[in-house]
C-alpha cells in the first residue's frame, strides 16, 4: 500500500507541474488557480479508491469486480456532481475549471485503470 501511496504521490506532483505549466502558457483554456484544489480532490478521491479496491480484493474476486464497477460508476457521479455544483454556483471561469477538470479526470482515470489492472493480475 505505503508503494502505491508513492506512486500517486509522484504521478499526482507529475500532473500538477504539467497542468500549472500549461495554464501558465495557456490562461485562456486552464486557471492556475484552479489547479491545486482540483489535483488535491483527485488525489484523495483516487487514494480512497485504491484503498477500497485493497479491501474488496481481500475476499472472493467476484467482489473484486462488483467494487471497481460500482466505485467507477459512484465517481463518475461524483465529479460529474462536482462539475455541476461549480457551474451552478460560479458567476465567472467556469469553462476554465471544467477544461481542468476533464483534463485531470483523463489522466487520473488511465492512471486507476493501470494500477487495477496490475493489482488484480497480482491479487490472482
Amino acid at each position: 500500500m505505503s508503494r502505491y501511496v508513492v506512486s500517486l504521490l509522484l504521478f499526482a506532483g507529475l500532473v500538477f507541474g504539467m497542468l500549472y505549466g500549461a495554464a501558465v502558457w495557456f490562461p485562456a483554456a486552464l486557471t492556475a488557480g484552479y489547479v491545486l484544489p482540483i489535483s488535491s480532490y483527485f488525489f484523495l478521491v483516487t487514494l480512497g479508491f485504491h484503498v477500497g479496491l485493497v479491501r474488496s480484493a481481500k475476499g472472493n474476486p467476484s467482489m473484486f469486480i462488483r467494487y471497481y464497477m460500482a466505485a467507477t460508476t459512484l465517481k463518475l457521479f461524483l465529479h460529474l456532481g462536482v462539475l455541476v455544483f461549480f457551474a451552478v454556483l460560479a458567476t465567472t471561469g467556469v469553462i476554465p475549471f471544467v477544461i481542468t477538470f476533464v483534463a485531470h479526470y483523463a489522466v487520473y482515470t488511465a492512471f486507476e485503470v493501470v494500477i487495477a489492472y496490475r493489482f488484480s493480475r497480482s491479487a490472482t
